[in-house]
């Protein structure tokens, strides 16, 4: 790397570092060091997932750099959530090209901070580079939950009633990530994961995970608009899917967010019944990588 691009990483990095602001208590160390450093308690574990924003696949040339930052952070937060945990830390990786405006660059800074901050999550570091190709942003999300807590997609079982939050299909611009909602399904919810490849395409990593089937019934299912389709297979809807025991009462509304009985767990097959009562196969005709 010549001068002036260590120089220009350099600037990068300090914007980032004051962006990012100040961090105590757990957080020891932040950004400036080769890791950041953070105090475990020994009463929690800890969930991470990673995940990232490519240009070309995930959103179009020109698209607002703000709301791109802070749909990153929901697209973290939401997997937090999926396993009822409370978000801790950040990081950010990005690998952008010389020829992206500066503007741009700063404004997703902006707003993958502001979120991050709206959120109580510490951003705690992360990596820059140059790219000749599309820009890529990707994230690592650090949260915790109580030992044995964490909600997972391997818990459900035949007779199990299945559930969703929110309605389905809107593709919404900005991601509510339903932290309050998993925290609450703790104890509650037998299996869980958050819908951000459609429903009929994560419906079925839940059974795949949890060794069932499952019978959905489409009347139930709390579609956004008109469409059974979009609200089956659009995908990024980043609401919970989760089961439950029939014995368990799960409420119409958790954490202020309405919830929907859509069908139940079978041992084998995924099923959609339609209005009639006539049921056949629900493939999985949500987002796919490399089809």
């Amino acid at each position: 790397m010549g001068y002036k691009e260590d120089v220009q990483e350099r600037a990068l990095i300090a914007r980032i570092r004051k962006l990012a602001g100040q961090h105590g208590g757990r957080l020891r160390v932040s950004i400036g060091d080769d890791c950041a450093v953070w105090k475990p308690d020994p009463g929690l574990e800890t969930v991470i997932t990673t995940d990232q924003l490519v240009e070309g696949v995930h959103y179009l040339s020109g698209s607002p750099g703000r709301a791109l930052g802070a749909r990153l952070v929901g697209r973290g937060l939401s997997d937090i959530a999926a396993m009822g945990g409370d978000p801790r830390l950040a990081f950010l990786n990005v690998a952008w090209p010389a020829t992206l405006p500066e503007r741009w660059c700063l404004d997703f800074l902006h707003g993958f901070a502001t979120e991050a901050r709206r959120w109580k999550t510490a951003w705690a570091g992360g990596d820059v580079s140059s790219v000749a190709g599309p820009s890529v942003a990707s994230i690592t999300m650090i949260g915790e939950t109580p030992k044995g807590g964490a909600l997972l997609r391997s818990g459900a079982r035949a007779g199990d009633l299945i559930y969703v939050s929110g309605k389905l299909g809107a593709r919404p611009r900005k991601i509510t990530p339903r932290l309050a909602l998993g925290k609450a399904l703790r104890g509650v919810a037998t299996a869980c994961m958050d819908l951000s490849d459609g429903l009929s395409t994560d419906l079925h990593h839940l059974c795949d995970e949890s060794g069932v089937g499952a019978v959905i019934e489409a009347k139930r299912i709390p579609a956004a608009g008109k469409s059974l389709h979009h609200a089956l297979n659009w995908g990024e809807d980043y609401e919970l899917l989760f089961t439950a025991r029939v014995s368990t009462r799960v409420e119409a509304r958790i954490a202020s967010v309405p919830i929907t009985c859509i069908g139940r767990c079978t041992r084998r097959g995924v099923l959609i019944e339609d209005a009639a009562g006539h049921r056949a196969p629900m493939e999985p005709r949500g987002w796919e990588h490399f089809s």
